[in-house]
């Protein structure tokens, strides 16, 4: 995108009957990271959130586009703000929007981030899952000690 530029793009396949499309949200002159919501087109028009930049509930609010019921999963690269600041304020707005389940995966410790956040951020819904994602040479390391669970 252009520098100083507001606002969403959106990407999807060549084809009429693609079967997922991809929203980019994200403002560098807000300083919102990119963040993408993957949504299935065919059958459940599940959701998937990769990345939640500091400010993009409110982004995707403003733009009428945030994640419906039908969000699956979030998958985080890191903990820094850029990838995952916006975290709290979704799961805030996915609590009032009244949804049920979803799942978080991350890097190591992507439990304690989400039991963390609990701390200040209060929702009883949704129910999160917290997943561990470990590259796959690490994967049996990964197995002696899990930081799945549900937070």
């Amino acid at each position: 995108g252009r520098r100083g530029r507001r606002g969403l793009g959106r990407m999807a396949g060549a084809g009429s009957g693609d079967a997922a499309s991809v929203l980019v949200v994200g403002a560098d002159a807000d300083g919102v990271a990119p963040s993408l919501l993957l949504t299935c087109d065919r059958g459940s028009k599940r959701q998937y959130l990769f990345g939640c930049a500091e400010g993009f509930s409110r982004l995707a609010l403003e733009h009428r586009v945030r994640p419906t019921g039908k969000l699956r999963a979030c998958f985080l690269t890191s903990f820094h703000p850029n990838a995952c600041g916006g975290l709290g304020g979704t799961l805030l707005r996915l609590s009032g929007d009244g949804h049920g389940d979803l799942l978080v995966a991350g890097p190591s410790g992507v439990g304690a981030h989400i039991r963390a956040l609990r701390r200040f951020v209060r929702f009883r819904h949704p129910q999160v899952t917290a997943l561990r994602l470990v590259p796959p040479a690490a994967a049996v390391d990964a197995a002696a000690s899990p930081d799945d669970d549900h937070v």
